[in-house]
């Protein structure tokens, strides 16, 4: 196993145990307050505009910057060749909430069948739908991820890389706001 792949198999592993912990505390009724108190207090914005209390990563190696709430802790790996994985994410008692993106060069004008397959094993690919960043195509769909189970992905190609960021689908909107704050550099 290469070392990127480990990376994110320990970074879904614990995103999955926690979540996992999460939902088993919502299934028995305990704690189920708490955990919506939690994810309701992930800041939202709407449309574009920044979450209330945001921060601003900037990263220079691929030229962009967004917003995203300031209590979310940003971690970075190199994957090597090029690449990286950015997580964001918020440490609960009972879970964890967040994103991830994985940024990787690439040349090609299109997102082939093969370079999706690579990347989402199970091929899942729904109701796809597209908005414009910057000029930047960006699509949105939901998948499913044998760790992490149903996602929402959000795939975009801009100044030679593959931008892949993935959620839990039940952040879907929260997410997308983030991303519509992003700043190409």
């Amino acid at each position: 196993m290469i070392k990127s792949e480990k990376i994110r198999l320990i970074v879904a592993l614990i995103i999955l145990a926690t979540s996992s912990l999460g939902v088993y505390y919502l299934a028995r009724g305990q704690d189920k307050d708490n955990t919506l108190e939690q994810l309701a207090a992930l800041n939202i914005g709407i449309d574009g505009e920044a979450p209330q209390d945001t921060k601003e990563y900037t990263n220079k190696k691929y030229n962009f910057k967004l917003k995203h709430p300031s209590d979310l802790e940003v971690k970075e790996f190199d994957e090597g060749g090029g690449a990286s994985l950015i997580v964001f994410e918020k440490e609960y008692a009972n879970s964890v909430a967040g994103f991830q993106m994985f940024i990787l060069p690439y040349n090609a004008k299109e997102i082939t069948r093969e370079r999706f397959l690579l990347d989402v094993p199970s091929g899942v690919q729904k109701d796809m739908k597209y908005i414009d960043i910057e000029g930047v195509n960006v699509g949105i769909f939901y998948s499913e991820d044998s760790l992490l189970g149903e996602t929402v992905e959000i795939w975009f190609i801009n100044n030679g890389y593959l931008y892949e960021i993935t959620a839990p689908k039940s952040l879907d909107t929260w997410v997308t706001d983030i991303v519509k704050t992003l700043h190409f550099l």
